[in-house]
């Protein structure tokens, strides 16, 4: 086997082993979903069920903090991706064709896709959601006179830091992944050109 077949082969080699901790990223993303939406909901159903309604004023964060998991799962998946398609890229710059072409060519086009587009609008409509039953039901605690007027606007002024702070963080979490897969893809190639020279 001469150098440059050892090379590609050692590429391969890692766009193969790459490719196996982005699904692991991918499946623990889908199996912490499932596991939190059936928790949440649970949880939600207990609350009404039982007319404990001022639990729901933790809803919102409660779903900010999934929402910002998983996209922290996603940004690590991209980034995986990232690496990926410079990984792929340089196979075919040495082989003189494509061999490995998921991430550089078919994943990106599918990162737009309207599934994607859609989903993420569903999360947006559930999460505002959220935040207006959180916001009503916490007027509605304070103004049903079990707090008192000091407990009542502590218990607004904490509902409405944490949706904030949640709602920052999905938003920094937001730009962070759709960053993420360009940052790597540029840093990985650089890298492998300076490796090459």
């Amino acid at each position: 086997m001469t150098r440059e077949e050892q090379v590609i082969t050692g590429l391969l080699e890692e766009c193969r082993a790459v490719s196996e901790r982005l699904t692991a990223y991918l499946l623990l993303g889908e199996k912490i979903l499932a596991s939190s939406v059936v928790l949440i909901s649970l949880g939600v159903s207990v609350a009404i069920n039982s007319g404990k309604l001022y639990l729901l004023i933790g809803l919102p964060f409660a779903l900010s903090f999934l929402v910002v998991y998983l996209l922290f799962l996603n940004t690590e998946a991209l980034s995986l991706g990232g690496y990926q398609a410079a990984l792929e890229r340089e196979v075919a710059r040495k082989a003189g064709f494509p061999v490995a072409h998921w991430e550089s060519e078919i994943a990106r086009l599918r990162h737009g896709a309207m599934a994607n587009i859609c989903i993420r609008a569903m999360i947006g409509v559930v999460y505002a959601s959220s935040v207006a039953v959180a916001l009503i039901q916490s007027v509605a605690t304070t103004s049903s006179e079990r707090l008192g007027p000091m407990n009542g606007i502590i218990c607004i002024v904490g509902t409405s830091v944490s949706i904030l702070l949640g709602s920052t963080s999905i938003v920094l979490s937001f730009i962070a992944e759709q960053r993420a897969h360009a940052n790597v893809k540029a840093i990985s190639e650089s890298v492998i050109r300076n490796a090459a020279a």
